[in-house]
């Protein structure tokens, strides 16, 4: 997988993915983030619909495994607190924008530019949390190129992607 990330569920039109590794893991998540958002202008011309996103990304720690009973539902997948803050992080986040709680960005602060937001309550969450909406990645160039290359057809490899964010993410 490009960016290593596990894919927990898909729950209606949304996606819960989650990064081991803690900081690699927060800055892997902050640019799987970023293709994907980068990826939706080819998505509209090929499809035709108007399709956008919201992200939300928090680092915690989470219960992660096979949750239920072999003899009725189970399922694996991820719980806690720290989960639904990234829920309620998505929910807030502005369209085709990525907000990240500080959490996540003290790990990746040097790697990234941010907009600070005002201090958020979270619905279920007892303190506000500050949280960011990221305007670009200082390094995504480097982490992203390679991995660009090894995923294009031979023929159409391309040696940049530093264009990300010129549509005023």
């Amino acid at each position: 997988m490009l960016f290593d990330a596990t894919i927990d569920k898909f729950i209606g039109d949304g996606i819960l993915a989650s990064f081991d590794d803690q900081e690699n893991g927060a800055f892997r998540s902050v640019c799987a983030a970023a293709a994907m958002l980068k990826a939706l202008p080819e998505l509209r011309k090929t499809t035709g619909l108007d399709v956008h996103m919201r992200i939300g990304i928090h680092s915690g720690h989470v219960i992660r495994g096979d949750i239920g009973s072999r003899h009725s539902r189970r399922d694996f997948t991820l719980i806690g607190d720290n989960v639904n803050i990234a829920n309620r992080l998505e929910h807030l986040s502005k369209r085709d924008g990525i907000l990240i709680s500080h959490a996540t960005y003290k790990m990746i602060k040097e790697r990234i530019t941010v907009i600070p937001t005002p201090p958020l309550k979270l619905k279920g969450i007892k303190e506000p949390i500050r949280a960011y909406l990221v305007k670009s990645i200082k390094s995504y160039h480097s982490y992203s190129k390679e991995m660009e290359y090894k995923l294009a057809p031979r023929n159409q490899r391309k040696n940049s992607i530093e264009t990300l964010f010129d549509s005023g993410h």
